[in-house]
This record gives structure tokens, C-alpha cells and sequence, in this order.
């Protein structure tokens, strides 16, 4: 899909962004491959759609009201992630609508899924706008009581040197989620001032590294989290390049925002 300022190329197999493209940028400003059967082999849910439920669940067991769910521990034989091994970033979803600056994209999973109850009926939209914007539309109808937990895993390069030390980022919320040795939320959620996490005023990535901190596999979220308007979009997370002087926005109506 494209426009005049921007382009977007969108793979069936995990609903996957595959590429971004500015005009007059020889490069795509997310990490991908030249072939979509890499993304089915080799990808690191490049771009997908994770889910039904994105990130880790822990020794594959949920609770949903009175029913214990038994998942896949597709992560180390230890816990469940993004829904396990054939999980919606991993699966080919159906192109139902097309234009040339827009792209629908559906799937259904059946009762009992991956473990989770069902049917539910999954869509996600990708529109381009005259004014340079990705909008990325997520919608999930379920039949019956279920977990579900969507999320876009793109990773973002604005530059083509190769590295991401050239880049300065800066995430707008005033709480994060302390998680285990495994990468567990912990059920905390706590202030990011005064510690590692504070973005709240743009950081080098360079600094990150080179300072060796605390790896950053964390959910950011904001404070007024369960008064959110969401129909209207704000701003989460500015990311720039020195390297290239482009810049991105993430703009979302959702509480919380993956780093």
C-alpha cells in the first residue's frame, strides 16, 4: 500500500508490516527480509501480529473465571509466548479488503486454539495517510469468555548503519512493569523516576549499551491507564535517528506500549 510520501509492504503469513518505506529513503525503516518465506523460517516475529495473547504467560496456565487453561509452553518448556508456537504472528491471515492506501486482514481461530477458548474472529487494518501516517486498526470478537491481548512487534531502524546507537528515544509513561528472571510481570506496577526506566526526556541508545544496563524487554504504562479516551490517539514513544535525521511517532489509544 502507499501514497506519495510513504509506502507499507504487508505479508499474509502474521498479518507481518514486512517493510517501510519514505520517499526518497533507499531503505525500510523496520527490520525484515528480501523473501517472505525468511519471515516463516527465520523471523523474530518481525513485524507480526503477536497473539492471541502477546508476550509471556506464565507456565502456560491462566485463570478465566472458573477455568484453569492448560497452554502450550512454547518458550524454553517453560512458559506461553504470543500464544505459543502457531500463534497469530505465525499464522497466514486471509486479505479481505483491499485499496491502494489501505489493507484488511482477517483470522478466525477455532474453540480451544492453542488452549483458549473460542471461536474468536481477529481483523487488523493498515491505512496510510496523506499526512505520512501508518494507522494500524486491531479488532477481536469473541463467542465466548476468552483472553485476548494484540499487539504490533515491529522493530524500528531509521537509519542504515547497521546499529541503533545513532538513535534517541523517548517513551511518554510514567510507569512500568518490574517483571522476573523470566521476564514475568511481577504484578507491580510502578513509578519509572529515579530509575533506569525513566524516559520520559529523550536517552541515547548508545548510552543504554554502552553503560550496560538492565536489558529492556519491559511494558511502559501510563497512569491515568484506566481513564483512557479510546477513541482518541496520544502520544507514546518519539524515536530519531542522528544518523538520518528521520523521526517516528507512536501514537496509540491503548494503556501500554512494549519496549
Amino acid at each position: 500500500i502507499r501514497n506519495q510520501i510513504l509506502e507499507a509492504n504487508i505479508l499474509s503469513y502474521g498479518a507481518s508490516l514486512c517493510s517501510l518505506r519514505l520517499k526518497a529513503i533507499p531503505y525500510s525503516l523496520v527490520l525484515g527480509y528480501p523473501q517472505p518465506e525468511d519471515f516463516e523460517h527465520h523471523s523474530g516475529h518481525f513485524g507480526a501480529i503477536a497473539g492471541p495473547v502477546a508476550n509471556r504467560i506464565s507456565g502456560g496456565r491462566a485463570k478465566l473465571g472458573a477455568k484453569a487453561l492448560v497452554l502450550e509452553t512454547n518458550e524454553n518448556g517453560m512458559n506461553t509466548l504470543h500464544g505459543g508456537s502457531l500463534g497469530t504472528g505465525r499464522r497466514h491471515w486471509v486479505i479481505s479488503e483491499r485499496t491502494d492506501t489501505s489493507v484488511k486482514l482477517t483470522l478466525s481461530l477455532p474453540d480451544q486454539t492453542l488452549g483458549f477458548p473460542g471461536p474468536l474472529h481477529l481483523s487488523c487494518t493498515y491505512t496510510i495517510t496523506d499526512d505520512a501516517c501508518l494507522i494500524l486498526t486491531m479488532r477481536a470478537d469473541a463467542e465466548q469468555n476468552t483472553l485476548c491481548n494484540l499487539a504490533s512487534h515491529p522493530y524500528f531502524c531509521l537509519d542504515n548503519t547497521g546499529d541503533i546507537r545513532h538513535h534517541s528515544l523517548m517513551i511518554t509513561a510514567d510507569h512500568y512493569l518490574p517483571v522476573t528472571d523470566a521476564k514475568i510481570p511481577t504484578g507491580l506496577i510502578e513509578p519509572v523516576a529515579d530509575t533506569s526506566f525513566d524516559y520520559r526526556s529523550p536517552r541515547r541508545l548508545a548510552a543504554i549499551i554502552e553503560e550496560k544496563e538492565s536489558p529492556v524487554d519491559h511494558c511502559f504504562c501510563w497512569e491515568d491507564r484506566d481513564n483512557l479516551d479510546t477513541k482518541a490517539l496520544y502520544e507514546q514513544a518519539p524515536l530519531t535517528s542522528q544518523a538520518s535525521a528521520i523521526g517516528l511517532t507512536v501514537l496509540s489509544n491503548q494503556p501500554g506500549l512494549q519496549f
